[in-house]
């Protein structure tokens, strides 16, 4: 299961990559649900804040320098994407329980774990940073 994370981390920045230089693969990719989609990108940006934090604490006892700096600015940067797509997340799975016919109930409730679920990775991540600060 782990593989296929790190396989779809490298596919979305192969896309990223032939995004950047003009390609069309992004253009070709399946248009799936909102809640899919969303799902995914956070998935990834929760693997590379977790990649980012563990790159910092090889850093713990060593004076703060650029490369300190940057990786704080990105882990930040991540942090607030994660936050804005779990908002997203969250809107798009208000939507989708409002329409009982196209989403059962056992849908939404195993969407609504998986929501859960993020959040809870994210809140942790942020507890390895700081652990003694206050989260909303």
């Amino acid at each position: 299961m782990a593989a296929s994370f790190h396989i779809q981390f490298y596919l979305d920045k192969l896309m990223n990559i032939d995004k950047e230089l003009g390609g069309t693969a992004g253009a070709q990719k399946k248009g799936g649900d909102v809640f899919t989609s969303l799902k995914d990108s956070i998935h990834t940006l929760i693997f590379q804040l977790r990649s980012k934090i563990e790159q910092k604490t090889k850093y713990v006892n060593v004076q703060r320098n650029v490369e300190t700096i940057k990786l704080d600015v990105e882990i930040k940067d991540l942090i607030t994407d994660i936050e804005s797509l779990l908002d997203k997340l969250n809107e798009a799975l208000r939507k989708q329980s409002k329409d009982k016919k196209k989403y059962p109930e056992q849908n939404i409730q195993a969407k609504q774990k998986i929501y859960s679920n993020y959040r809870q990775q994210l809140y942790d991540l942020q507890q390895l940073l700081d652990p003694n600060a206050i989260i909303d």
